[in-house]
């Protein structure tokens, strides 16, 4: 009964559609699968890199500060890293590039999500 839902009834007469769980034998092959003229033909390869903005570039280092503890500067330099991918399919000013990726990192400083001193005490 994968994809069934029965509905429960709420105090004020509102309902609320409740999935029904997968059962244990939930196999890789009752799972829905890509038709395959729509797959990628370059299986494995990176998607082209989008170009960097302000707001992408504060995206990235904030998804990256998520899921790591980092410095100040391991984190300009995965964003310079990220920048020069860029770079290399899209036209970027590396200089225009460098100014947001210091107003990010010192944004985050000022957040305190970023914090020299903290990281290296949790090290």
């Amino acid at each position: 009964m994968i994809g069934s839902a029965h509905y429960e009834e709420y105090p004020q007469g509102a309902t609320k559609a409740v999935t029904a769980s997968k059962p244990a034998n939930y196999a890789l092959s009752d799972r829905v699968r890509a038709r395959p003229d729509t797959e990628s033909q370059d299986r494995g390869q990176r998607r082209q890199p989008r170009k960097p903005t302000p707001a992408r570039l504060e995206r990235i280092a904030l998804h990256y500060l998520g899921r790591y503890a980092s410095s100040a500067e391991t984190l300009r330099r995965l964003l310079r890293r990220r920048v020069a991918r860029a770079a290399a399919v899209t036209a970027v000013d590396q200089e225009e590039a460098e100014g947001w990726i210091a107003e990010v990192v010192a944004k985050l400083q000022r957040l305190g999500l970023l914090n020299d001193a903290t990281y290296a005490a949790a090290r």
